[in-house]
C-alpha cells in the first residue's frame, strides 16, 4: 500500500507506505541422501509401515535409508515480513525545501525440523527463530538558488540508524514416540551439548553531512564536503569520524574557444 496527499495548496506533501508478507515453506533436510536412498534402496521392499509403525530398511547400510521415511522428515520454515515509511516535504519557497523520512521493517524467521526414530536414532527435534529490526529517521534540508549567472546549492541532512538482531534454537534428542514431533520439546529425554543457544545485538548510527556547491556560468564548479558518523560498533573514545572534501570542476567545452571544435562521442 502506498499513499500520496498534498495540503495546502501543495506546500505539504506526505507519503506513506506498508508492505507486509508472509511466506511457508517446507523444505527437504537432506536432498543427497533422500534421492541416493530412492535409487540405492531395494525396491522389492513394502512402500507402507510395519504393524509397528516402522519401515523396512537395510540395517547394515548408514548411508541408505527408506525413501518413504524419509518424506516422513518434518521440516518447515516460516517467514514473516512488514515494512513501513513515511516522508513528510514542507516546500516553504521553490528553492528551500525540508524533508523528514522515517521507516520501520520487522523480518521473523521461525525454523521447525523434527527427524522421526526411523531415519534418526532415537528421533530429534529442533526449533529456532531469527528476528531483526530495522529503524531509521533523517532530516534533509536543500537551498538552490539562480541569480544570473551564478547557482548554488546547499545541503544540510541528519540521519540516525537502529538495528536489532535476535535469535534462539534449541536441539532435543532422545524420543520414544514420534506423536510429539517438534511441537513438544519436553517430550525429548536429552538435550545434546551446544544444541541450544540465543543471541542478541543491537547496532547504531548517526550520520550528519553538509554539501555546498557553487557554478558560476555553467563552466565553474566548486564543491565543498563535510561528513560526520558516530557507530556503536567502536570504542567510546573512537565512536566519531569526520571526512571532508573539496573539489572543482572546469567545463571546458562551454568556454567560447572550444565552440568552434565539434564533440563527437561514440
Amino acid at each position: 500500500m502506498n499513499m500520496t496527499q498534498y495540503l495546502f495548496d501543495g506546500f505539504i506533501q506526505c507519503d506513506v507506505g506498508m508492505f507486509g508478507s508472509v511466506q511457508n515453506n517446507r523444505n527437504l533436510v537432506d536432498e543427497q541422501k533422500t534421492f541416493y536412498s530412492a535409487a540405492a534402496f531395494n525396491p522389492t521392499f513394502p512402500n507402507h509401515k510395519n504393524v509397528d509403525g516402522s519401515w523396512d530398511g537395510v540395517t547394515n547400510a548408514s548411508q541408505i535409508t527408506n525413501p518413504l521415511a524419509w518424506m516422513e522428515v518434518k521440516d518447515k520454515e516460516s517467514a514473516s515480513r512488514i515494512s513501513m515509511h513515511a516522508k513528510l516535504s514542507l516546500n516553504f519557497t521553490p528553492d528551500l525545501k525540508l524533508q523528514l523520512f522515517g521507516s520501520y521493517s520487522y523480518n521473523v524467521i521461525e525454523n521447525s525440523q523434527y527427524l522421526p526414530i526411523s531415519v534418526w536414532a532415537h528421533g530429534q527435534a529442533y526449533r529456532g527463530m531469527r528476528k531483526s529490526e530495522s529503524m531509521v529517521g533523517n532530516a534533509m534540508l536543500t537551498y538552490q538558488k539562480h541569480l544570473k549567472r551564478h547557482f548554488i546549492d546547499v545541503l544540510a541532512l541528519g540521519e540516525v540508524q537502529e538495528e536489532k538482531f535476535a535469535g534462539f534454537y534449541t536441539t532435543v534428542t532422545n524420543f520414544s514416540s514420534d506423536l510429539f514431533g517438534y511441537d513438544n520439546l519436553q517430550a525429548g529425554a536429552l538435550r545434546p551439548w551446544e544444541g541450544t543457544n540465543s543471541y542478541y545485538e543491537r547496532t547504531r548510527l548517526l550520520s550528519f553531512m553538509g554539501r555546498a556547491n557553487y557554478t558560476y556560468a555553467d563552466r565553474y564548479i566548486l564543491t565543498v564536503n563535510a561528513r560526520a558518523d558516530a557507530s556503536s560498533k567502536f570504542g567510546d573514545n573512537h565512536k566519531w569520524g569526520f571526512f571532508p572534501s573539496v573539489s572543482a570542476v572546469w567545463n571546458v567545452t562551454q568556454e567560447e574557444f572550444m565552440k568552434q571544435f565539434q564533440l563527437v562521442i561514440t
